[in-house]
């Protein structure tokens, strides 16, 4: 129960900074230029502000720095190297008596590749 009511709670805190933030930026679109041509509305939202649509950008692009630059380093410190340069674990044969898919064959022959590289 703690952690659905929590969860509400950070989720009405997201909303309401994002959303005070949004107010907060729009006196500064008359020194951008006015509102957003039509053909670009919908990266200004419904009200076609282009301090709105920079404040967007600003965030996609914070976070995405915040993944690149600890997010992925912390969790390849944590668990090793990551998924793709991991090698391949080889399938196991197909049980006697059912139908091996086609596209089974390639794949079974790159994992043994990988895995005798392993070996």
């Amino acid at each position: 129960m703690f952690v659905a009511v929590r969860a509400e709670v950070y989720a009405s805190g997201f909303v309401l900074l994002w959303g005070w933030l949004a107010v907060a930026v729009r006196p500064f679109d008359a020194e951008l230029g006015g509102p957003l041509p039509p053909w670009l509305t919908p990266f200004g939202a419904a009200v076609r502000s282009p301090a709105i649509a920079l404040l967007a950008a600003a965030g996609l692009g914070c976070a995405h720095a915040f993944v690149l630059l600890y997010e992925e380093p912390a969790l390849a410190r944590a668990f090793g190297a990551a998924p793709d340069s991991r090698p391949a674990i080889p399938r196991p044969p197909t049980p006697p008596g059912r139908r091996q898919p086609r596209w089974r064959d390639e794949l079974d022959v790159e994992h043994v590749r990988v895995y005798e590289v392993i070996r």
